[in-house]
């Protein structure tokens, strides 16, 4: 049970490891540059009228984003213009942090089980000694 918990722990914190979030600035006045995104970059596109669009980018120009949705209907390729955005956050992976929480997760296993391991030792030798 202990190990299944462990599992589930490492799994949940090393996935949310994974990525990095960015805010991604408009540019000032609309047309006059395209946002600096990669090809594949998954973004968050908050419109002018409130509205909510997740997208994984395919091309970025100075007036339109496209991309593929990434919720219902998903994988449906939509054209947006850059002046119905209000905000826009980019989301991408991260090796560096998965690598770093990935060998903390492990080195912590490691030091609870030197930890059992020793006071089990240390518990054992008390009992032999009366």
């Amino acid at each position: 049970m202990k190990a299944a918990l462990i599992v589930v722990l490492s799994l949940s914190l090393v996935s949310t490891g994974c990525t990095t979030s960015r805010w991604v600035s408009l540019p000032q006045p609309p047309g006059t540059s395209a946002p600096r995104l990669e090809i594949g970059e998954k973004v968050t596109l908050t419109m002018k009228s409130t509205d909510r669009q997740r997208l994984k980018v395919e091309a970025v120009d100075a007036s339109t984003l496209t991309g593929t949705t990434l919720d219902s209907p998903r994988g449906r390729v939509v054209q947006v213009s850059l002046a119905d955005v209000e905000s826009m956050t980019a989301t991408r992976f991260s090796g560096g942090k998965t690598l770093g929480l990935a060998a903390g997760v492990v080195a912590g296993v490691l030091a609870l089980r030197v930890a059992a391991l020793y006071a089990t030792v240390n518990t054992c030798e008390d009992c032999a000694g009366d």
